[in-house]
């Protein structure tokens, strides 16, 4: 699966944490200012492959359950369709659905 790239990493995730991007410039609406979850943050945004990311995202995630930044009001389902005649689907990693503007039907 293909890592997205730095801006994308920060727009999506730094933005709601770290410490600095404060409504109304940014997204980090509870305030939460904790030197070690932007430490993680950056540390996988530069990780080179998913294994290295996924054990510091993993760390983040037991983190922020400590501080208990956000409490989730619902939950996602996760649904997977698959056709022989759908081609250009690319699925991100954040788990967007944004391929979809891409995606055809041949």
């Amino acid at each position: 699966m293909e890592l997205p790239n730095l801006a994308q990493r920060i727009t999506k995730f730094g933005n709601l944490l770290f410490c600095t991007p404060l409504p109304p410039s940014g997204a980090n609406r509870g305030r939460l200012v904790d030197e070690q979850v932007d430490r993680m943050i950056e540390q996988a945004m530069a990780a080179t492959d998913t294994e290295q990311q996924a054990k510091i995202y993993a760390g983040l995630q037991a983190r922020l359950f400590e501080q208990l930044v956000y409490v989730p009001l619902w939950y996602e389902d996760q649904y997977f369709a698959a056709r022989d005649d759908i081609k250009g689907y690319r699925l991100a990693a954040d788990g967007n659905f944004d391929a979809l503007f891409s995606t055809v039907r041949r």
